[in-house]
């Protein structure tokens, strides 16, 4: 099945409707997941788009390493993926700062079998960047997840530990570009346009990473899908 996942605090339940709707529209994704804090998400959404109640989760516990961190443990909970969805494969983790431009339906079908996931490349903290990380640092934006993978290398329980005991500046990305690295499949840039990654001249995603909400979301582009009925993008599955 083809998956994908948004994880997001109640300020941010729109813009991953937002973000959904242009999935729904430039892919033949078949179910979207938002991980969120109640059990009740404040609009109609279609069949396609499950909502699941995390603000119990176990995997973070109030006051471990990162549970306070900017992004608050939610994002975290991308570490945990493979447990959070157990019958699933692979899945599309995105952040809710990303709209989609043209068909992506075959990000799905890459080849990472022997992976952990694929992102794109951040050069500054990739190799020869000058503010090396790791030889392959990846923006996590748009990540697609080999969950089967994780799952039998027993990752999964060394990120929880690790995000559980070790502060990493950038939470999870920092963690996970570390303890995955020569695993992770190089995403083109095209699928994550933004002022982190490579340069593209055919974006497929662009990801307003690091612009403040008050200004992309005034993007043509976003107020477009905000807009559109859901009836509508309904009709065009």
């Amino acid at each position: 099945m083809k998956a994908a996942v948004y994880v997001g605090t109640r300020s941010c339940y729109n813009h991953m409707l937002w973000s959904a709707k242009s999935l729904l529209v430039n892919s033949d994704v078949e179910k979207i997941y938002f991980l969120i804090e109640d059990d009740i998400y404040p609009n109609k959404l279609p069949d396609c788009i499950q909502t699941i109640n995390v603000s119990e989760q176990r995997f973070f516990p109030p006051g471990s390493a990162n549970y306070a961190c900017h992004w608050t443990y939610m994002t975290l909970l991308r570490a945990a993926l493979p447990y959070i969805f157990p019958d699933l494969d692979r899945i599309l983790a995105l952040d809710n700062d990303t709209m989609f431009l043209q068909d992506v339906s075959d990000l799905w079908n890459l080849p990472i079998d022997d992976y952990y996931y694929a992102a794109a490349k951040e050069p500054l903290k990739s190799k020869g960047g000058c503010w090396y990380v790791c030889g392959y640092y990846a923006q996590m934006g748009v990540v697609l997840h080999n969950l089967k993978k994780q799952r039998e290398d027993g990752l999964t329980d060394r990120l929880i530990e690790e995000l559980n005991t070790v502060t990493y500046q950038i939470a999870e990305q920092d963690c996970m570009n570390i303890m995955c690295e020569g695993h992770i499949y190089p995403l083109s840039s095209d699928y994550c346009v933004c002022e982190y990654t490579e340069p593209s001249d055919n974006p497929k995603i662009i990801h307003y990473a690091a612009i403040p909400n008050e200004i992309w979301t005034k993007e043509p582009i976003v107020q477009q899908y905000r807009d559109m009925p859901m009836e509508e993008i309904r009709c065009t599955l």
